[in-house]
């Protein structure tokens, strides 16, 4: 008899774990904001954003629930600006650290937009049976981590001079 409530025990503490297709995804992700302390939250098409202080700096952190691929997709905007390098040579310095990050940060990315010159860090996290909350605040403690990390020595790339 035990046996046979079993499955339905591990049914119930997934369930605490796990988002139902049916939960507000955008409360899930307007809680995380507030736990790892973003301020100023607002919904965004599908998802919310929050603006999280970092040292001298307000990084965007969004979340956007991309239904139609069954994934979130994790981001720290306003993070650093391309167009802000002090010279050609800092350019270069700067897009090399970023493919060479690119390459070290397992689920992690670095992006660069070629409109604006934003540089962005950001992260993917399957969707397929509900947004999981304690996978989602690990993924955005490693992004949030990986993008404090880097952030002091993409900077003082950007501010270089010539070589």
């Amino acid at each position: 008899m035990a046996c046979s409530n079993a499955p339905e025990n591990a049914k119930e503490v997934e369930k605490t774990h796990t988002s139902s297709k049916s939960d507000s995804v955008s409360d899930i992700f307007e809680t995380e904001l507030k736990t790892i302390g973003a301020k100023d939250i607002q919904d965004l098409p599908g998802g919310k954003i929050g603006f999280y202080d970092h040292e001298d700096n307000r990084w965007a952190l969004a979340f956007q629930h991309m239904k139609h691929k069954d994934m979130v997709y994790l981001s720290v905007n306003r993070y650093l600006n391309i167009d802000a390098a002090h010279s050609n040579a800092a350019s270069v310095l700067v897009l090399t650290q970023i493919a060479t990050l690119n390459h070290r940060l397992h689920g992690i990315k670095l992006q660069l937009n070629p409109d604006n010159g934003a540089i962005t860090f950001s992260s993917t996290l399957d969707d397929t049976d509900g947004v999981n909350r304690e996978t989602l605040h690990s993924k955005t403690e490693n992004l949030l981590n990986a993008a404090k990390e880097h952030h002091a020595p993409l900077k003082r790339a950007l501010e270089m001079g010539q070589f």
